[in-house]
């Protein structure tokens, strides 16, 4: 009786623990969308990749005023995407939503506190998960607003298709869908290198170390 009881005891332990570390998980993420996507921040930095989406394709937007058949918005985010210089930008931009989280914790000497009502790991798994999500959401919601911008603003067309992509016939089908497809693909190559960055931001708790090494990495993979 006594082994049962001990058994069902520790199994009741068990399962607790797991409960509050589930709990911790959950505070710690909703804590750290609070200061990254739910921010102020967060449409600074679409406002400003949208700007860069622009500048690098209005040459492009002009073009395509001329002549409907010239190119459309899916021609003007792949060439900004494959071949403008002012993707390193745009990473570094995405990079200053929440890479430099720890940093920021760092600083302020908020991370004892946080520490004393998480532990280290859940307070790590949410850093790296909440930033890695408000990244990709930055870059298909900066291209949509580019899209309409575009579109609506400044008169490009949208079903033109000069360039063949990836899955065209998507493109061709479902152009909107396709440039949230486009969002999304360079949200998560960006989300990778800023995660690079928050690494090393551990070692070397530094707002533009982070920030530039995210730029780096994402340099060095495209070179």
């Amino acid at each position: 009786r006594s082994s049962l009881f001990a058994s069902a005891a520790f199994s009741a332990a068990l399962r607790s623990a797991r409960s509050a570390s589930g709990s911790e998980k959950m505070n710690a993420m909703k804590m750290d969308a609070k200061r990254s996507i739910c921010s102020v921040k967060m449409i600074i930095i679409i406002v400003a990749l949208v700007f860069t989406l622009i500048f690098s394709s209005w040459d492009m937007i002009r073009t395509s005023k001329k002549d409907i058949f010239a190119c459309g918005v899916i021609d003007m985010l792949g060439t900004a995407l494959m071949m403008d210089k002012f993707k390193v930008l745009m990473v570094m931009f995405t990079a200053g939503i929440y890479t430099a989280g720890f940093c920021y914790d760092f600083k302020h000497h908020y991370i004892r506190m946080i520490l004393a009502r998480t532990d280290l790991i859940s307070y790590s798994i949410s850093k790296f998960i909440v930033n890695t999500v408000a990244v990709v959401l930055a870059c298909i919601a900066s291209f949509y607003v580019f899209l309409v911008v575009a579109v609506g603003f400044l008169g490009a067309n949208l079903t033109q298709i000069k360039t063949v992509p990836c899955y065209y016939q998507i493109g061709y089908k479902f152009p909107v869908l396709y440039i949230g497809m486009m969002g999304l693909q360079f949200g998560m190559v960006c989300a990778m290198s800023c995660a690079v960055g928050m690494l090393f931001s551990v070692f070397q708790p530094n707002t533009f170390v982070c920030i530039g090494i995210s730029g780096m990495v994402f340099f060095s993979a495209i070179s």
